[in-house]
């Protein structure tokens, strides 16, 4: 994992690592192999469980783009509002209004409803 200021963690089997509250980080794969690591959020968040049930669907339904993110704008702002996750720095300043209204928009229009009776109920 990768944390703020740009720290590489590369951890081994049975190592943990505690991300604090609102600290920037982020998941990668350095190989090609396949790896499996267990994540623990604490206080629980439904709108994180949610918004990892409606991105494993949506990759599995073929709908993503080939940079690794969904094809919908609408189904990307649906999960950056419902998990609290969001880009820092200048991308952060200049996306977080348009995934706010897309949010917006996706539960007006039902889009927000349809993707989790689909992939959370």
């Amino acid at each position: 994992m990768e944390v703020q200021g740009g720290l590489v963690i590369i951890l081994q089997p049975g190592e943990s690592y505690l991300v604090k509250k609102g600290e920037i980080h982020r998941f990668f794969n350095p190989d090609n192999e396949p790896v499996t690591f267990t994540n623990r959020v604490e206080p629980a968040s439904a709108g994180l469980e949610n918004t990892l049930r409606i991105l494993c669907g949506l990759a599995e339904d073929g709908l993503y783009l080939k940079s690794s993110i969904p094809r919908n704008p609408l189904h990307l702002a649906v999960c950056g509002e419902m998990s609290d996750m969001r880009l820092t720095g200048r991308k952060g300043i200049v996306t977080g209004p348009f995934i706010k209204i897309q949010s917006l928009m996706a539960a007006k229009t039902g889009v927000k409803q349809r993707l989790i009776e689909k992939y959370c109920i």
